[in-house]
């Protein structure tokens, strides 16, 4: 019986340890794309110095992601356009109140492949709940979610700064999109 016993206990820790992922904390990047032009053509960038803390860094996707949190500025943005990223600074990031952004994931389901969880976002002095997902895909694990310009984090005004500019508006073949998918990978061992 005792035979029994070690070897359901040592299969169980074996198990465990063979869906346990390790990610490098400190390969975190923040993403997110908007879209102009009625053919929704993506303009992506990066968020620069963005600040992430994990709980753990080891286990399993929910044990790394629940509680997750990370703390960040839009003014750091980085389109690797430096004429956009004026752009983006004169209209939109005038018009905020407050650039910071800090989010905390929570509700994490799903498996060590791919699943959903809510995140908890602060922008522009506004909270909200933003559904995402994630999913582990080589040798990366990404949490991806969508916001609207227009009607999230009271960013209206800003949104209106963005899309009304006549540069940007010409740039854009006057149509600038609504929707920004926002996301952050992060290398896994």
């Amino acid at each position: 019986m005792k035979k029994v016993l070690f070897s359901m206990a040592a299969l169980a820790f074996l198990s465990a340890n063979l869906s346990a992922l390790e990610i490098d904390a400190n390969s975190v990047v923040t993403h997110f794309k908007g879209f102009k032009l009625k053919t929704k053509v993506a303009v992506p960038g990066v968020i620069d110095n963005a600040k992430y803390t994990f709980k753990t860094t080891n286990g399993s996707v929910a044990q790394i992601l629940e509680g997750a949190s990370a703390t960040m500025d839009f003014a750091d943005e980085n389109t690797k356009d430096k004429v956009r990223e004026k752009n983006i600074h004169r209209t939109f990031i005038a018009a905020l109140s407050d650039s910071k952004i800090t989010a905390t994931l929570k509700d994490v389901k799903g498996d060590d492949i791919s699943g959903n969880a809510t995140a908890v976002i602060t922008f522009n002095g506004v909270s909200k709940e933003v559904a995402m997902t994630y999913k582990v895909e080589d040798s990366k694990l990404v949490v991806s979610g969508v916001i609207n310009m227009k009607n999230d984090f009271n960013l209206a005004a800003a949104y209106t700064a963005l899309s009304t500019d006549k540069v940007i508006s010409a740039l854009h073949g006057k149509v600038t999109h609504e929707e920004v998918e926002i996301s952050f990978d992060v290398d896994v061992k």
